[in-house]
């Protein structure tokens, strides 16, 4: 949901050189050379961790003598990084207390932080006076990352022709953006026997475990990559997809900046903030008078925003996402 402030920034500061800090597992989003000319990864949970590491990144930073900082993340975090590696001009929000640490503090109006995150990022371009010509989320896979998906089903009986759908289970935010695994299983079995398409799982390293559990109740999927790609990879592999189905998650948010039909199922979070920005979504949810509760887990234990949506119910959305309908 960054790509598009990080494109405004490549486009009115063309000759710039240009670096993402950034996560080590979305280094795939930026494509050094596109976006950006060089990612620096920030290891918040090894090298970087703590104030020790922060330092150590600290310094990394320093040692590039970058003129501006653009902070898209609104953390302290981040201020502070900016700030201790002596770049002279920083721009962010200033919420956090983080405006003393800021050379060109950005306010936060309500109706910006309750609209969606993209819109929330570009503020802060728009807000420095930098223009905006394009608010759409786009994505394209690295060549090397193509050919390395392209291969990675091969190797497990896909063909070209094959009608392949993409499903993805998991999501780190917590159990209320988790549809249960034993519909996810009904769900492939329904796309399987009903619209004649092959199936193929993907997700993050620790969802193994999900993954077998579906394959199990579904009598079975095509290709199970849970855990055996990177997000380049996985990148590469929705590609192919003519669907791709997902809870509130990264992979959702790929899925639809690649231009790929995305059928999005939501529970506690706000899809008004958080549904990926394309015309391809076909979104799934039911709204309740608790809902978005944006939680992690449900204080009543029930996660009906979740437990009422039914495979039938997504099978059909699928079905419209195929038609493009």
């Amino acid at each position: 949901m960054a790509i598009p402030a990080v494109r405004a920034v490549r486009e009115n500061f063309p000759d710039a050189a240009i670096t993402a800090v950034a996560r080590p597992w979305v280094r795939a989003i930026f494509r050094p050379g596109e976006l950006v000319d060089e990612v620096m990864d920030y290891d918040i949970k090894g090298r970087h961790r703590g104030l020790l590491g922060r330092m150590v990144l600290i310094k990394a930073i320093r040692k590039q003598r970058f003129d501006l900082a653009v902070l898209l993340q609104n953390a302290f975090d981040a201020a502070f990084l900016a700030w201790g590696a002596g770049i002279p001009s920083r721009a962010g929000f200033k919420t956090d207390a983080r405006g003393m640490l800021l050379t060109h503090g950005v306010p936060l109006p309500r109706v910006i932080k309750q609209g969606h995150q993209v819109d929330y990022f570009l503020y802060v371009i728009e807000a420095l006076g930098l223009r905006v010509t394009d608010r759409r989320p786009g994505l394209t896979p690295a060549p090397a990352d193509l050919a390395a998906g392209k291969m990675a089903l091969a190797e497990m009986g896909w063909q070209a022709s094959d009608l392949l759908v993409g499903v993805s289970p998991g999501a780190a935010f917590g159990p209320a953006k988790r549809w249960p695994a034993d519909r996810f299983g009904e769900l492939i079995r329904l796309i399987k026997d009903q619209l004649r398409a092959k199936v193929v799982l993907l997700g993050s390293p620790g969802e193994e475990a999900t993954g077998d559990e579906i394959a199990r109740k579904s009598g079975g999927v095509d290709f199970n990559l849970i855990g055996r790609t990177d997000l380049g990879v996985a990148m590469a592999v929705i590609s192919q997809c003519a669907a791709f189905v997902a809870n509130d998650s990264g992979l959702m948010h790929v899925a639809g900046a690649l231009n790929v039909p995305v059928v999005g199922l939501f529970g506690s979070t706000n899809h008004l903030a958080t549904a990926p920005k394309t015309d391809k979504l076909v979104l799934v949810r039911h709204a309740l008078p608790c809902s978005p509760c944006k939680k992690e887990t449900c204080r009543l234990n029930t996660y009906d925003c979740l437990n009422l949506i039914q495979p039938m119910e997504v099978l059909a959305a699928v079905d419209r996402a195929l038609s493009g309908r």
